[in-house]
């Protein structure tokens, strides 16, 4: 049976709820703050660090995610809180734990990167592999974000965004199209996007302890995949 389409009014209700529970988030305190303010028993600590190992070996968390509904908003926020001061009060907890979290919508990948406490913004990145023919053009940033662009002399361009993990944020990748596939880049967790289609944009992200990062453009993969193993820091 196909999906009832929903309507303006569901529509608007659905994004209001998802921006609410954005905004909640942002407002969360701190990891450092957390850690302050709140700790658990040695045996509690222990006990979430098996569970969440366990978790990790099966795909049965990523499938009840998928299936959360809205009436799971406000739950959502309250485990968010709880599951942060978690792995602000435990390095083993958060050495066990994906620091970006996906969630796939009809028409986009939303990305949550957690902040990182020892991140510091003071660090410009660029690809030292640029595929033949492309130069970059300009970089344009909006506070933190910067967004790098790339071209080659028939007009074809490529995006290489980074954001400092100063603070926590989330990024939005269009998935329409596209296939999604989890890989490493450097060791690190990452995220491909490819299109199915001609002519389409494909892209990565993935992380590193002091960013996250994205790269995209209409380019064969395992170029995009070279240019993001190339990427390298230089101090401001």
């Amino acid at each position: 049976m196909r999906n009832r389409k929903q309507s303006p009014v569901e529509e608007k209700l659905k994004q209001a709820v998802t921006e609410g529970c954005l905004a909640e988030l942002r407002a969360l305190p701190a990891e450092a703050e957390l850690a302050g303010r709140y700790s658990f028993s040695q045996g509690f600590l222990e006990r979430m660090e098996r569970l969440i190992k366990r978790h990790r070996r099966s795909e049965s968390v990523r499938k009840a995610v998928r299936g959360i509904g809205k009436t799971a908003a406000g739950l959502i926020i309250v485990t968010a809180l709880l599951f942060g001061m978690l792995v602000a009060v435990s390095p083993s907890i958060r050495a066990a734990v994906a620091s970006f979290i996906t969630e796939w919508y009809s028409d986009h990948l939303a990305v949550y990167f957690r902040s990182n406490p020892e991140a510091e913004d003071r660090y410009i990145w660029r690809p030292q592999y640029l595929p033949k023919g492309y130069a970059e053009r300009e970089e344009k940033r909006a506070g933190h974000i910067a967004n790098v662009f790339y071209q080659d002399k028939a007009g074809n361009e490529l995006v290489f965004t980074y954001i400092p993990r100063t603070g926590s944020f989330t990024v939005g990748a269009d998935n329409e199209g596209k296939t999604q596939k989890d890989i490493k880049i450097n060791g690190n967790k990452a995220i491909l996007l490819e299109t199915v289609t001609k002519d389409e944009r494909s892209s990565i992200l993935w992380e590193t302890e002091e960013a996250g990062f994205e790269i995209s453009g209409v380019l064969n993969t395992n170029e995009l995949i070279k240019m993001a193993e190339s990427v390298k820091c230089f101090n401001k």
